[in-house]
């Protein structure tokens, strides 16, 4: 009952829902797997999750529960996770079923996907899920089937809507049906002999309106509080039931409004640990942005640097290229000129008169030598020889991920050592 109890609040707890109802736990731990599991993944940060199925890809809401839209009755499992680290990723990353970066275990993703730094946008952590790739990182703990229905809850809430009717104000509630009533559905629900005979509690007569049933008399409602039990109880177990006998008898029991005083009080006393603990967090989240805003610096420097890089390269190898370019005319322009004098010492000659053919003899015969080409050899070849060079670069860029002397400690308070990324280029000058 305790277990039931502790369940239906954690559900509530994470839908942050006042109408969610448990209906059922079944107990689906595997004794021998927990032992291999604890010793496999004792050192390792480990999470209580709920999962709508388990699949060779489970996702696991980070602060929700699953639940499916359009149904009341839904079944989840709550499940010992092993998270390991993880790490950031797209959506389409997950669905493309990509694999997980070495040194890290686990995924955490949005379901609608965002690519930017998260600390600039407002998060809504329910659309937040781990991704379990191995199902070994899984142990199976309980299964759950509860009643919630999303839509009843926006209309519902902190309101006393008739249980039946789901529609007016409700005056009364029936321990023997576990619900409340307005006055129709209250005639129509006692409207014969029977029925009538329930018991029922009218919200103006007994000043309260919420009530608790009984464990162990259910048709009941809860009056006191065994304070050495930590159990509410009820008229019957006082008088004649638990606790009217042996060493129950003598325990410490308080009514019902004094159990809700000092909760009340309780959880007043501790709001105020917990206004600290928050303010505490918010300086981390805070040294947490600042380190990103650190890293993205880092990251946006390299990227100037690298384009500075770039561009000088590109400069340098603009200028190899036009230099090549001239020394190619050049000597384009060289080799054309041989073969067009080849072509002229061969044609033109040939349409001289014989007559200016004799008085232009000496010319003709001695022209390649004032013409400064040597045909006994490859002239073109001594062009082919300058420019037979190949550009390559002498050295190489490249990016490397260093420690950081500076120690962060993060929302755990655990030691890490941040990355700052450092472009690193080897000596050596480019050609």
């Amino acid at each position: 009952m305790e277990l039931d109890n502790n369940i239906e609040y954690r559900l509530k707890f994470l839908l942050d829902s006042m109408t969610l109802k448990h209906i059922e736990t079944k107990d689906i731990l595997d004794q021998a797997k927990m032992k291999e599991f604890n010793d496999t993944f004792k050192d390792e940060q480990k999470v209580q999750v709920f999962c709508s199925k388990l699949e060779a890809s489970t996702y696991f809401p980070v602060l929700s529960v699953p639940f499916k839209n359009g149904e009341t009755i839904h079944t989840v499992y709550l499940c010992e996770v092993a998270l390991g680290n993880t790490i950031y990723v797209d959506s389409e990353y997950v669905k493309n079923n990509l694999p997980i970066p070495q040194g890290f275990d686990a995924f955490v993703t949005n379901i609608n996907s965002n690519k930017s730094y998260l600390h600039e946008t407002q998060i809504d952590l329910k659309e937040y899920v781990y991704v379990i790739n191995d199902s070994t990182r899984i142990l199976p703990i309980y299964e759950i089937t509860f009643e919630y229905d999303p839509e009843f809850e926006k209309s519902a809430r902190n309101k006393n809507v008739c249980h039946k009717c789901l529609n007016e104000e409700a005056i009364m509630y029936c321990p023997s049906e576990r619900a409340i009533f307005c006055s129709q559905c209250d005639e129509l629900v006692h409207s014969d002999a029977f029925l009538k005979r329930h018991e029922r509690k009218y919200f103006d007569k007994c000043g309260q309106k919420k009530f608790i049933n009984c464990k162990e008399h259910i048709t009941k409602t809860i009056e006191f509080y065994c304070t050495d039990c930590s159990m509410p109880i009820c008229s019957y177990c006082k008088v004649n039931g638990s606790h009217s006998k042996g060493d129950f008898a003598s325990h410490n029991i308080i009514t019902f409004l004094e159990a809700c005083n000092t909760l009340s009080t309780y959880i007043q006393e501790a709001g105020i640990d917990l206004v600290n603990l928050s303010s505490n967090i918010e300086n981390e989240v805070q040294k947490y942005i600042d380190l990103a805003e650190k890293s993205r610096k880092n990251i946006a420097d390299l990227y100037e640097k690298l384009e500075e890089e770039r561009k000088n390269l590109r400069l340098q190898l603009e200028n190899i290229e036009e230099t090549k370019k001239q020394r190619f005319n050049a000597g384009y322009i060289e080799i054309c000129k041989q073969g067009e004098l080849f072509k002229r010492m061969r044609e033109f000659p040939a349409e001289l008169d014989p007559t200016d053919r004799l008085q232009y003899y000496s010319g003709i015969i001695n022209y390649s030598l004032y013409s400064g080409i040597d045909t006994d050899k490859n002239s073109v070849g001594i062009y082919l020889d300058q420019n037979n060079e190949v550009v390559k670069f002498e050295g190489n860029v490249s990016i490397k991920v260093v420690e950081n002397q500076k120690d962060f400690r993060n929302l755990n308070n655990k030691e890490k050592i941040s990355e700052e990324t450092l472009l690193r280029r080897s000596e050596g000058s480019h050609k």
